[in-house]
């Protein structure tokens, strides 16, 4: 295979339904997983990037950071691996969007929905930091909102750059996440700890 796979495709036990959202490492596709006939929310790194070694340990250690959590409010994976040049992370479908879409169709939510969206995403990070997870790009895209039911669930989603006890890919002088939710210690190139997601949280609040 030369490139991503595209709608109406089969990607090995997956069937692409459509694009969810593009980024600079690969594309997020709505698929179902055809053995199991489940919906997936399927990340395939771009093949371009399959040989670097870096990004190839990056997509790798999401895929084993979110496999080793339990947590209601984090996404959960079904599986990884290859598929001819393209490496791929398939994980819990969310239908409703992520917040940041939410935000732009609806504004600014009431107080007692934005506190208890945040206290679901803090519950998220509880578990997280429990198993010695810092996710380090907490932000609105990568919280996931149910679009049904009278309480709007929260996943937390996008372990791509997470760091954990064993994590050494982080590059000196480098500083990972994004910047209008990074804690004022990551915008002076200090290391992520549990409190830099915290106060990203807040910035979501």
């Amino acid at each position: 295979m030369t490139g991503f796979p595209r709608a109406g495709e089969r990607f090995g036990d997956f069937l692409i339904e459509s694009d969810l959202g593009r980024g600079g490492m690969g594309v997020v596709f709505r698929a179902t997983q055809v053995s199991l006939n489940r919906p997936v929310a399927l990340k395939v790194l771009d093949p371009a990037l399959a040989g670097d070694v870096e990004f190839t340990q990056r997509f790798e250690r999401e895929a084993s950071i979110l496999a080793s959590m339990s947590s209601p409010h984090v996404i959960q994976v079904f599986g990884h691996g290859r598929i001819d040049d393209c490496l791929y992370l398939a994980t819990q479908y969310i239908a409703g969007g992520d917040l940041s879409q939410v935000l732009r169709r609806n504004g600014a939510l009431p107080p007692t929905l934005a506190l208890d969206l945040t206290g679901q995403v803090l519950a998220a990070l509880a578990d997280a930091h429990a198993l010695g997870v810092i996710h380090r790009d907490v932000k609105p895209s990568n919280v996931l909102v149910t679009s049904s039911g009278e309480r709007p669930f929260a996943y937390l989603a996008d372990f791509g750059i997470a760091q954990n006890r064993e994590s050494g890919l982080t590059r000196s002088g480098v500083v990972a996440g994004s910047w209008a939710y990074l804690a004022p210690e990551r915008h002076a190139g200090e290391p992520a700890a549990a409190t830099s997601d915290l106060y990203s949280a807040g910035c979501i609040l």
